[in-house]
This record gives C-alpha cells, structure tokens and sequence, in this order.
C-alpha cells in the first residue's frame, strides 16, 4: 500500500492512495472500507504487464506526479467506475458511506494481480484544546483498504505527509526522509513487514 496525504492548517486532507489487489476468487466488483469523514473524488485501475505481475510491487506504486510540494500526487491509471453513497445529515462528521464499490472493465481471474488508484479528500484531523495538537478523526480507516486483506510477505507500505513546514507527524513504521519544500514539510515512512489490516 502507498498513501501521499497532504494536510493543512485547518485539518483538511486531500490523499493518493494505491492498493496492490491479487484477488482469491474471479472479481468484476471490488469493495474498499474508507471512513466516513472522506470523499472518494477519483478511482483507477493499472494492470499487470503480460507476463510481468511482479511490476505492480514496485517501491513506489504511486507513479503520478505532483505539481506541487503541498498536493498529493495525481492518479496515473485508467479511469472506472465507483460509487460512494451521501449521507444527508447537516451536523455530523460521518457524510458519506463507509464502503467504496469500484467496478473492474472485465473480469479479474484468481491470482491476477492489479493496483487500484484512489484520490480522496475530507476533514480529517480534529484540533485539540491544548492548542497545538492535531489528532484523526478516525485511526484506522483513513488509508482505503479491502475488509479480508492479509499481509503479504514482503510487503511494503509507503505513508508520504505533507503538512506545513511548522508542524510534524507522529506515524508507525521508519522515517526515511525528510524535506521541506517551499514551506511544505514532506515526511516519509516505511514499513518493510507485512501489515495486516
């Protein structure tokens, strides 16, 4: 799993996210859980090379490009079709559906393996009364994911922050570099173990 999420002062979030799917069963529909407090704004589909399927397990599953240093990178897959329902409520934080169904082009044989591509953006952080703390709105569902994923051996998570060049990020996993660019601060970390989510 890669995630670039960019936030700013006001705890709003806008992220790229790209999750490496090796189905066990034929798929032409995929659920992913995603938290209430974020839209799905953009969904999309890369696929293995023919007789390559080890090229969606790059370093870097995310290989878009970000025009600049505060925005996550664009998605660089072929566009499909998502749905994600709204809720209709005026006060509450939880406006849309906790489920994403992404609709495959075709049919995706057991074992076929693919990345899936999402773009999202929502109110993500809350603003502690201690006045220069920042905490999520929701811990664990704010990274899409597929309810039954395993961890795979080998594998590899990729969490890229942006925030303002004052703050900084608490996250798992190990800091492997650090830049601030035109007053962005770009922290990013790794995990080399299988996550289980």
């Amino acid at each position: 799993t890669d995630v670039d999420l960019a936030l700013n002062a006001r705890g709003s979030a806008k992220a790229s996210a790209a999750l490496v799917i090796e189905p066990l069963e034929s798929l032409t529909t995929l659920r992913l859980r995603i938290s209430s407090v974020l839209k799905v704004t953009d969904v999309r589909l890369r696929q293995a090379l023919p007789g390559d399927p080890e090229n969606v397990r790059g370093v870097d599953m995310l290989t878009g490009l970000s025009e600049d240093a505060d925005e996550p990178v664009g998605l660089a897959g072929e566009p499909v079709h998502y749905v994600q329902a709204i809720h209709r409520r005026r006060l509450d934080d939880d406006v849309h559906e906790r489920w994403v169904t992404v609709a495959l082009p075709r049919r995706f044989a057991p074992g076929e393996t693919f990345v899936v591509e999402l773009a999202y953006e929502g109110d993500l952080l809350q603003y502690l009364n201690d006045g220069r703390t920042y905490v999520l709105k929701d811990a664990l569902h704010w990274v899409p994911r597929h309810p039954h994923t395993r961890g795979t051996p080998g594998g590899r998570t990729n969490l890229t922050y942006r925030v303002p060049e004052r703050f900084r990020v608490a996250s798992g996993s190990t800091l492997i570099d650090e830049q601030v660019i035109d007053g962005t601060r770009i922290m990013r970390w790794v995990s080399d173990h299988p996550v289980t989510s």
